[in-house]
């Protein structure tokens, strides 16, 4: 018998685009989509506990569920996820080793792992922030330079410094950092699945990265800007993908993964981090693969994590860019877009609000790109 799968998590974003394969979500707050039983309707109550509250909210509807299902299973996305509904885990669909994916989320461990296997750029590796402006300005011969924390997504840990004043704000932040000469350079991201058999490549994306405050902040992603990089660009990014994938086969890990790079002056690839687990693009790659009828990337992972054969995936062209929004003002100096909105209320702060376009976005000089 089919299994029915139900995805549980805190933020909607995951399941997003994928209710074609889920039988259902319990949310946070409303996805709109098929199934779905949110904790907060309407997204104005502030609460407190979260943990306790949402965990026996969880398993209410899990016990309702698994009673009236026989084959229910249940899909998590994080570790702290699967902790609130850890009493049905007899119920969870294989995934991938807690601690692997703990690794793979720390960007110093992942840059060792990979830095004889593909371009990396040179790090200076600091435990706190115990060297002055005018120290790690000289180490680098650079006055503008990059400070990564070991473990954040977005660029929420990741800041620009162009003055000793840029780094008196974070100087106080404590961990672990690596610190890098900033160069000029255009992100971009690639998804994967990987499966016991074959790895699936998807199309490369241009990410699109706000520098401001001393911050980069990911706020989109442009597919059309990556479609005109040239074959060699192309060659050396799908080169470096395979080494990566099959050192992450050979740990184990199996499903949906995201990979950044960047791209210098000089056409160089350099790799920069990985991220297990779906990406802020995925929703354009759900709806090529849904376009060209094959299955959606929630069930392409769920194929792979439980090794269940999957079909040829050809001919994905993806020619669409997006930005993420907090309402319909943000982002009004660019026109002729289509809106897709998912969970969205005017009181819920994690809705999705995002404006779809026909065409490149990255060069205007709001964001990052070679320049």
């Amino acid at each position: 018998m089919k299994e029915k799968v139900y995805y549980v998590g805190f933020n909607a974003n995951n399941a997003i685009c994928n209710e074609s394969f889920f039988e259902g979500s319990i949310t946070l707050y409303p996805t709109n989509e098929k199934g779905n039983i949110p904790f907060i309707k309407d997204g104005s109550k502030k609460i407190n506990n979260l943990d306790l509250e949402y965990k026996e909210f969880v398993e209410t509807q899990l016990n309702k569920i698994t009673s009236e299902n026989s084959n229910a299973k249940i899909m998590c996305f994080n570790e702290k996820a699967k902790k609130v509904c850890k009493n049905f885990n007899n119920y969870f669909t294989l995934s991938n080793n807690d601690d692997l994916i703990l690794m793979l989320n720390d960007k110093f461990k992942t840059r060792e792992l990979l830095k004889n296997e593909v371009p990396i750029l040179n790090y200076i590796w600091l435990d706190d922030l115990n060297l002055s402006y005018d120290e790690i300005a000289n180490r680098l011969n650079s006055s503008t330079f990059v400070v990564q924390a070991k473990v954040g997504a977005g660029g929420n840990t990741t800041y620009n410094v162009t003055s000793a004043v840029d780094y008196s704000l974070i100087k106080e932040r404590s961990g672990k950092f690596c610190v890098s000469s900033y160069i000029s350079n255009t992100p971009l991201n690639v998804t994967a699945i990987i499966t016991n058999d074959k790895d699936i490549i998807f199309p490369v994306s241009a990410q699109l990265i706000l520098s401001h405050s001393s911050n980069f902040t990911y706020v989109g992603g442009d597919f059309v800007f990556a479609n005109t990089l040239n074959k060699n660009i192309i060659s050396d990014i799908n080169k470096y993908t395979k080494k990566i994938l099959g050192v992450l086969k050979n740990l184990g890990y199996r499903g949906i993964v995201g990979i950044d790079y960047i791209l210098t002056k000089n056409d160089e690839i350099l790799f920069m981090e990985i991220n297990p687990r779906f990406q802020a693009s995925s929703f354009l790659i759900n709806l090529e693969l849904k376009q060209k009828g094959y299955p959606c990337l929630a069930e392409l992972n769920y194929k792979a994590l439980n090794n269940i054969k999957i079909g040829k995936i050809v001919d994905i062209n993806i020619n669409k860019s997006f930005l993420n929004c907090g309402n319909s003002n943000e982002f009004n100096e660019f026109k002729d877009f289509k809106i897709l909105l998912n969970g969205y209320s005017k009181l819920n702060k994690n809705s999705v609000y995002r404006k779809i376009f026909d065409y490149s976005l990255i060069n205007n000089d709001m964001f990052e790109h070679i320049k």
